[in-house]
């Protein structure tokens, strides 16, 4: 079906298909209170004509993470991590200390006599360093304090990423 539509100045301008009466509403030439008319003679408004005025809705806001928040989740992440990394390590070096210089217990000192070569008391020392290692608290928690550091910093580089990735699509 065509249509005329009557302009500004008040003159009739036609025959237009919907395709083209959609292109001058894109222009904003053609306006739902313009005046139209069929070829058959029917008149009316631009707003009456289905599909002409299509309901344009605007796009649903999507939460995006904005890029600082991103940033900032990595570097406290990383930092923590940083903190913890070092909490660790210098409790280790504490335990180390202490395992190496606290003194030998009664069974360690007769453990390190009944030796009878050189080889066998080094291999007594160490077996005592090892068996204290295992037990010292210090020690056991740098450990511990070095592995949680390191991987929250690693799932904080991995979420910030990830952030970063998800923000941008």
């Amino acid at each position: 079906m065509n249509y005329f539509y009557t302009d500004a100045d008040g003159k009739k301008q036609g025959p237009l298909n919907l395709g083209q009466l959609k292109g001058l509403v894109a222009q904003k030439v053609i306006k739902p209170d313009t005046l139209m008319e069929t070829e058959a003679g029917n008149k009316g408004i631009a707003g009456k004509i289905p599909g002409l005025f299509a309901v344009v809705r605007p796009p649903s806001p999507v939460a995006k993470t904005p890029p600082s928040t991103a940033l900032i989740v990595t570097i406290i992440s990383v930092a923590l991590g940083a903190v913890s990394t070092i909490a660790g390590v210098l409790s280790c070096v504490f335990g180390v200390h202490r395992v190496i210089n606290q003194t030998p217990t009664v069974v360690e000192g007769l453990m390190m006599f009944a030796a009878k070569t050189e080889e066998a008391k080094e291999a007594v020392v160490w077996d005592i360093l090892f068996q204290r290692a295992t037990h010292d608290p210090f020690l056991i928690l740098g450990v511990l304090g070095i592995t949680i550091g390191v991987l929250i910093g690693v799932i904080g580089v991995i979420i910030g990423i990830s952030l970063a990735i998800a923000y941008r699509r």
